[in-house]
C-alpha cells in the first residue's frame, strides 16, 4: 500500500534524490515487520 501511494505521488511530483519521507507511529501499537517493509520501499 505504501509503495502504491509513493508511486502515485512520484508520478505527479518529482522527488529529489535526497528526499526524506517520515512516518509517525504509536510505540505501543507498531508492528516491527511492517516497518521493515516500509524501509524496503525506499
Amino acid at each position: 500500500m505504501i509503495q502504491e501511494l509513493l508511486d502515485g505521488v512520484r508520478q505527479r511530483i518529482p522527488f529529489r534524490d535526497d528526499i526524506e519521507i517520515t512516518m509517525e507511529a504509536n510505540p505501543g501499537t507498531i508492528e516491527a515487520a511492517r516497518f521493515k517493509r516500509y524501509q524496503l520501499v525506499g
